[in-house]
């Protein structure tokens, strides 16, 4: 026992679906005040409604009261970007741990995070040197290295996905697996059912990214279902085969792997098409035995016994090639604002004479230092 107790004080009770006289009952039992929701816990909203840009005004006003007190500091580039990439990305990650935020919250945080760093406070929304896209790239594809928030996002809600299948003691799986997938694939439920709760709905809508990294190794077939569940190569067989694949093999679409085991080979028909042949020559490498069945996480065929948020980012995001350049630039021995600088040379950002000319200022255009030729990124440092 940990010695620790409820502080009746601190606690509430909240209740669903009780009379009157119920409830009052089981107040004058536990002595705890009924409450409802919406509520906030450890600075998060609960609520039973879809999360909305106003349920997220908290988390954008407090990073914008962060900005708006480093506005006075001086702060160099390099300093920006550090307070970026620290405390306010630790900000925003502890919201994409719980929530998938809203599309209109995450411009809004990238909106306040390009003013911050351009131009040292909040409101200024031009005149950014570089595309939002391209700072918010890893440093190897010549990036500033913050995180994109919304494939973040994407990453921190497969862990729930994750959970599903690895983490049966969870209290919101066994809730989950009871609630929606006592008699039904998870793959095979309708994101649009709107009995579901809305971020149940969300995590529906990331099945296509969740199914590359989990496969289901062949046990006894009794927990996996033939059609939906991705225990072959070829994924879904519900997709792979197409929608009448059902009617062809007379299989039906809730029949589990072992349905299709007869104890010495599959029940399959002759196949008909170059898909069903290609199914037929990879069952006749696997078949049921008497162990469970057992899901398999991996990224990039290398088995996976936990969850790596990072790893899982870096496979759903969108990349761009490497640059030749960043190991010479982000070095250890570097300083981060003769860094940052250099960056901005290397990808031609800086307001050079020929730069300025092409805005429409005018310029004599020729360098300040030699006062011969005309001045250019290429000519100043190359």
């Amino acid at each position: 026992m940990s010695g620790l107790g409820v502080n009746i004080q601190k606690t509430s009770m909240f209740c669903q679906g009780l009379d009157s006289d119920t409830l009052g009952r089981i107040q004058a039992r536990f002595n705890l005040r009924a409450s409802s929701l919406p509520i906030r816990y450890l600075g998060l909203p609960l609520s039973s409604k879809k999360l909305n840009v106003a349920d997220c005004d908290p988390l954008l006003a407090l990073i914008k009261k962060k900005m708006d007190a480093w506005t006075n500091r001086f702060l160099s580039l390099a300093g920006r970007l550090s307070l970026l990439s620290s405390v306010i990305s630790g900000i925003v990650g502890f919201w994409t741990s719980a929530f998938i935020l809203p599309l209109k919250v995450i411009k809004k945080i990238n909106s306040l995070s390009s003013s911050f760093l351009w131009h040292g406070k909040t409101g200024l929304s031009s005149a950014a040197k570089v595309a939002w896209k391209t700072i918010s790239s890893p440093k190897a594809e010549g990036g500033l290295g913050l995180r994109d928030i919304a494939s973040w996002n994407n990453a921190s809600a497969l862990k729930l996905i994750w959970m599903l299948f690895f983490r049966a003691g969870s209290i919101w799986v066994a809730w989950i697996r009871r609630r929606y997938l006592s008699n039904a694939s998870f793959w095979a439920l309708n994101d649009k059912n709107y009995s579901y709760s809305w971020m149940f709905r969300k995590i529906l809508k990331l099945r296509q990214k969740a199914i590359q990294f989990l496969r289901i190794k062949i046990g006894n077939g009794d927990s996996t279902f033939f059609w939906w569940d991705p225990w072959t190569p070829f994924g879904s067989l519900s997709a792979y085969l197409g929608e009448d694949g059902p009617s062809r093999l007379g299989i039906p679409l809730n029949a589990t792997v072992s349905d299709v085991w007869s104890g010495n080979g599959w029940t399959l028909p002759p196949a008909r098409t170059d898909r069903q042949v290609n199914l037929h020559s990879y069952l006749l490498t696997v078949g049921c035995s008497s162990s469970v069945d057992t899901p398999i996480w991996s990224i990039n065929g290398v088995i996976r016994k936990s969850f790596s948020l990072k790893e899982v980012w870096n496979e759903i995001r969108s990349t761009n090639p490497e640059v030749f350049w960043a190991p010479l630039l982000w070095h250890k021995a570097g300083l981060a604002r003769h860094q940052t600088t250099s960056w901005l040379f290397l990808l031609n950002r800086n307001p050079t004479m020929d730069r300025m000319t092409s805005w429409g200022y005018e310029t004599e255009g020729i360098c300040l230092l030699c006062g011969l030729d005309s001045e250019s990124r290429d000519h100043l440092f190359f």
